[in-house]
C-alpha cells in the first residue's frame, strides 16, 4: 500500500524521485516557516519603530527642558548680579549716611550738658520770679 500512495504522489509531482519530493516539502514547510517569520517579524518592527519614535520624542522633550533651564540659569544669575550690586549701593549709602548723623559720643553728652545747665538755670530763673 505504501508503494502505491508513492506511486500516485511520486506521478502527481511530475515523477520526481523520493529525495526530490523530500527536498520539495522541507522547501514548502521551509516558506512557510519563513512567511511566519516575516507575520511576526513585521509587529515586531513595527513595535520597534514606535520605541524608537517615542525616544526621539524623549530626547527632543528633555533638550527642550535642558534648554529653558539653561535659559532660566542665566536670567536668574543675571538677577543675581543685578541684587548683589544693589546692596553693595545700598550699603554704601547706609554707610555715608551713617557717618554723617553720627556724632561723636563725647561730643552729643557735652552738647546735652550745656543744655541741661541751661535748662537749670532757666528753671533758677522762673523760681526767682515766682517766689518775688
Amino acid at each position: 500500500m505504501h508503494s502505491a500512495i508513492w506511486t500516485r504522489s511520486s506521478k502527481a509531482l511530475g515523477g520526481l524521485g523520493k529525495h526530490e519530493m523530500r527536498v520539495k516539502r522541507i522547501r514548502t514547510v521551509k516558506s512557510g516557516v519563513r512567511g511566519k517569520e516575516l507575520t511576526i517579524s513585521q509587529p515586531q518592527e513595527r513595535k520597534n519603530a514606535k520605541v524608537q519614535t517615542r525616544q526621539i520624542q524623549v530626547e527632543r522633550q528633555l533638550h527642550e527642558v535642558h534648554v529653558n533651564v539653561a535659559k532660566k540659569l542665566e536670567e536668574a544669575e543675571q538677577q543675581v548680579g543685578e541684587l548683589q550690586s544693589a546692596l553693595e549701593l545700598a550699603k554704601s549709602e547706609f554707610l555715608h549716611l551713617k557717618s554723617k548723623y553720627d556724632v561723636n559720643p563725647n561730643t552729643r553728652s557735652d552738647v546735652m550738658e550745656v543744655f541741661l545747665n541751661d535748662l537749670e538755670r532757666a528753671n533758677q530763673v522762673i523760681l526767682q520770679w515766682c517766689i518775688l
